[in-house]
């Protein structure tokens, strides 16, 4: 990992004390009539934001996130998802897979907290079962700004090499942030924003050591509880012994987000992968699921 990218990434990091990007999203769509693909809003959510402190109870969240990675739209029926092309990819590592993290922690007010994540990969196909990740410790800040229609939330993650594939790389630790910025359009059903992702990766012996990924997206909401959501998926990685970044995937998005109830929210969409040709060849079928406990 080169130098400036690591002091770049700590002084950024440094700024965004935070809470889960995702998760706020349902969050604030919830109350500004704009649906979108995170974590549901109730009394207390995986965000750590609440309508108010009041007791021990409403301190404590805990919530549930997880990303669908599909079948071919053009093999419905495959046990199998995609490569970063679009392709349909027949290995052990490319089944159709839930990417989740079950987040929980203690709120010291109602935007800003600290708490544990455990993120997993459940495969139901050829009893591959869950696949643990990287567990880690997270502290949020919902509103780091929230003025004139634009909101912020922010977050700062250090995670512990448990997964198989960061202790084969030889990972000691990684921080993460995850911010996200929403614009809602005044008098507007019109929604401009940004989920983000920084990672650094540290005491890899191969392959990334530095991860950047975006995804911004356009929101029309129909109602209260179903927006449209045409999103631009883009990832990006510094690999071991290499300069500069190298484009590791992108794609679009089209989708749309029900908001089941304040607790639940489901975000079904189709991945058009741009890395060749954009069409349903190279296309998958993908989903976003969030749901709050307490």
């Amino acid at each position: 990992m080169k130098k400036s990218y690591q002091v770049s990434f700590v002084l950024f990091a440094a700024l965004v004390l935070s809470a889960t990007a995702q998760a706020e999203e349902t969050k604030v769509a919830s109350a500004t009539v704009f649906p979108n693909s995170v974590t549901a809003v109730g009394t207390s959510s995986s965000n750590g934001e609440t309508a108010g402190v009041s007791s021990p109870l409403d301190r404590v969240y805990l919530g549930l996130t997880s990303t669908f990675h599909g079948t071919p739209v053009r093999n419905m029926g495959s046990e199998y998802s995609v490569d970063t092309t679009g392709r349909e990819k027949r290995t052990t590592y490319n089944m159709i897979n839930f990417d989740s993290e079950v987040g929980a922690g203690y709120r010291v007010t109602k935007d800003i907290g600290v708490g544990p994540i455990v993120p997993f990969i459940a495969v139901p196909v050829r009893g591959q079962g869950f696949i643990l990740g990287d567990v880690g410790l997270k502290a949020f800040n919902s509103k780091t700004i929230d003025r004139n229609g634009f909101r912020l939330a922010t977050n700062l993650i250090v995670q512990a090499p448990s997964s198989d594939s960061s202790k084969a790389r030889d990972m000691t630790w990684a921080l993460k942030t995850t911010p996200y910025g929403r614009y809602q359009f005044a008098h507007s059903n019109v929604s401009l924003g940004a989920f983000t992702e920084l990672k650094d990766y540290f005491g890899v012996s191969r392959d990334k050591t530095f991860k950047v990924w975006a995804l911004p997206y356009l929101g029309y909401s129909l109602s209260d509880s179903v927006t449209l959501r045409l999103a631009y998926e883009m990832e990006w990685h510094h690999n071991l012994h290499q300069s500069g970044l190298e484009t590791y995937m992108t794609d679009w998005q089209p989708g749309v987000v029900w908001n089941i109830t304040k607790q639940l929210s489901i975000n079904p969409y189709v991945q058009f992968y741009t890395m060749n040709s954009v069409d349903l060849d190279h296309a998958a079928l993908g989903a976003f699921l969030s749901a709050s406990v307490l």
